[in-house]
């Protein structure tokens, strides 16, 4: 008998799923729904099934980062019911092969409160110096801005998590999704803190005009990614006949989540970039 050359199983490369040996994907289905699918190993309460969240490729990152900036784009940042219903894997977010992760919010996270610290700190400085007198170092503002922004970037998208999977409003949305979409939304705050470093020291009426210009722009770009996608994820534009979304709750839980956005913009304003006065003059 003639020999036959060993021809290899065609494998596709991609970022999410199983594969068999013709090629094909094997659907990854909704998984977790706390945390999404993915190729995850050990015990919920051991390191290694944590590892896997923060195994993300800088360029995907970066993606993501340019996703959250630009408000023309209308990438939508996580699936929603209506990607599931046409047979797209569930807790899905976009950039990579598709598996949010928790190593860009929680260092953009970390950024952000450092440069909020740093912008205000340099902010106080300046002005009391062009005064002649002596700043005060707040180092309080660091655990403020700590407890605001970490709090901000994972409290509030469990507890959207929470309201959503009581209400029933849109089961394949993970909690690793919103924490994602909340997390890169603050990458916007970097620049509004560093462009609210005002030089114009001897008009601080301006100069508090212009910083809350800048509040305004932050809370319009992380405002409106966050809010496209979250009016993406619990009202899509494509319905079903299995899946009817009911609008009124949806729509509850949306102006919400724009309200509370709007505290966390007034909240740096005014812990951060507080009206800056004159200090008063020396007593003799």
């Amino acid at each position: 008998m003639g020999s036959q050359a060993y021809a290899p199983p065609d494998f596709e490369s991609s970022g999410s799923g199983a594969y068999n040996v013709s090629g094909s994907m094997a659907s990854a289905g909704p998984g977790n729904p706390l945390l999404g699918s993915g190729n995850k190993t050990g015990s919920i309460f051991s390191f290694d099934f944590y590892q896997w969240y923060f195994n993300v490729d800088t360029p995907v990152v970066l993606y993501r980062c340019l996703l959250a900036l630009n408000p023309f784009n209308n990438t939508p940042f996580i699936d929603s019911e209506a990607d599931l219903n046409v047979g797209s894997p569930a807790g899905l977010i976009a950039g990579g092969d598709g598996n949010p992760d928790l190593y860009g919010p929680f260092w953009l996270c970390t950024t952000v409160i450092f440069v909020l610290f740093f912008a205000s700190t340099l902010t106080g400085l300046l002005f009391t110096a062009w005064q002649g007198g002596k700043y005060d170092y707040k180092f309080d503002l660091l655990t403020g801005a700590a407890g605001l922004m970490y709090g901000y970037t994972f409290v509030i998208p469990t507890g959207l998590w929470l309201i959503v999977r009581y209400l029933n409003i849109s089961p394949s949305t993970t909690l690793l999704q919103l924490i994602s979409l909340y997390g890169y939304s603050n990458v916007t705050w970097i620049p509004v803190a560093i462009l609210s470093i005002s030089p114009l020291l001897g008009t601080p009426t301006l100069s508090n005009v212009i910083r809350w210009i800048m509040i305004a722009l932050g809370f319009t770009l992380s405002g409106s990614f966050i809010g496209k996608n979250v009016y993406r994820a619990l009202i899509p534009s494509q319905q079903s006949d299995s899946f009817v979304i009911d609008r009124k709750p949806a729509l509850s839980v949306l102006i919400g989540v724009i309200a509370l956005h709007m505290g966390l913009s007034f909240a740096v304003k005014i812990l951060f970039f507080g009206t800056v006065t004159a200090p008063p003059p020396p007593t003799n």
